[in-house]
């Protein structure tokens, strides 16, 4: 290690020099302990290296190579919209804050760099730490690529997301919106998914051969999104759900005058409602129409699976309806109770109450 030194003799860095490929490469830092970790660091993934046989690590900057890296995702036949996600993420976020980033360049700081673009952009903590999964998931790549040896971005700790309040109707609120709404073409779609807690990719992918009304019986196994039918779910199992007398009485009505002869939400031309639409739109306008508190369509699933509970639904059948992988996500996720619930419950254990005006024995001082 080279001590540099100013004219009064005093020490004011530490040079330090390794070799990397027969070549040197030298660095100065203002502490020696700085000096010798890096060091050590270069020696350790040079060890690596030489184990797991791989003999040069190519250098590549971060725009160059995430062409090439979603060129290979594209390849792979990944979904429309995760590939629209890495796109975006990239252009937006990624790109203009690595650029000409050598990999082995990108450090904790450079990860802490994209964390301060995200949030000057408004970006929420779930959207930030997106983008931080699709740079990791890009760093591990590199290294099975033999471009890096090891992923910089290793245990970087994401952005604490905040709990989102549920947000659901009540029965009154329910009953409200659906009155308001009875003539309103979407009213079909609103009261199935308020009966069956549906997703939205689920409701407009439905089709008739997944109808039984006469077992009572839904299957859901497509979903319908802006880039059109797939024959899987979000989970990628197929579950059924049992229709109540609700959800029949609303699916026997659109089986007696189909508009499609395939899905079975339609407008009467035949075309098919636009799934963007039907919750930023139209859902909206109906909401406003019924002078209800303000939620989102997947709400809707929510407001199914909180009264379920509040009602007294079994918390093992809510997660099969809902098609969840276990049922302590439901429990964590739906089984939210209003305060007036608590209310009328409160009272299940209560000990001494039918004493009136009851006051305990006097305290008296512990000798």
């Amino acid at each position: 290690m080279e001590k540099m030194r100013n004219k009064s003799g005093r020490i004011v860095s530490y040079r330090e020099k390794v070799y990397v490929d027969g070549k040197a490469v030298t660095k100065t830092f203002k502490r020696r302990s700085d000096a010798l970790s890096w060091k050590r660091n270069i020696q350790l993934e040079q060890q690596r290296r030489e184990s797991l046989g791989i003999g040069h690590i190519r250098s590549i900057d971060f725009e160059e190579y995430s062409k090439l890296w979603f060129e290979m995702k594209e390849d792979q036949g990944m979904a429309r919209r995760t590939i629209d996600n890495f796109r975006s993420s990239l252009k937006n976020y990624l790109i203009p804050s690595l650029g000409k980033t050598r990999l082995e360049k990108i450090n904790h700081a450079k990860g802490l760099g994209i964390i301060r673009l995200c949030k000057q952009r408004g970006l929420g903590a779930v959207r930030t730490n997106t983008n931080l999964t699709i740079l990791q998931q890009m760093l591990n790549d590199a290294v099975r690529l033999d471009y890096l040896v090891r992923n910089p971005l290793k245990g970087m700790k994401k952005i604490k997301v905040p709990p989102r309040a549920l947000r659901y109707w009540l029965p009154v609120q329910v009953e409200q919106f659906l009155s308001k709404n009875f003539d309103n073409p979407l009213y079909p779609i609103f009261a199935l998914a308020l009966n069956t807690g549906m997703r939205r990719g689920e409701l407009m992918g439905l089709c008739w051969d997944k109808v039984n009304l006469e077992s009572r019986i839904l299957e859901i196994s497509r979903v319908r999104d802006r880039y059109g039918l797939k024959d899987t779910t979000k989970t990628g199992a197929i579950r059924h759900i049992p229709l109540n007398d609700a959800a029949l009485e609303v699916l026997t009505g659109l089986s007696r005058d189909k508009n499609h002869e395939v899905f079975t939400f339609a407008h009467q031309n035949g075309s098919l409602p636009d799934v963007p639409h039907l919750s930023d739109r139209h859902f909206k306008k109906a909401v406003e129409r019924a002078g209800v508190p303000r939620i989102r369509f997947h709400d809707l699933r929510t407001t199914y699976a909180s009264n379920f509970v509040m009602a007294g639904g079994d918390i093992f059948a809510l997660s099969k309806i809902l098609g969840h992988t276990s049922v302590e996500m439901t429990a964590k996720k739906y089984a939210a109770l209003h305060p007036s619930y608590m209310k009328e419950t409160v009272n299940t254990v209560q000990f001494g109450a039918s004493r009136t005006n009851f006051c305990g024995p006097k305290l008296s001082r512990v000798k």
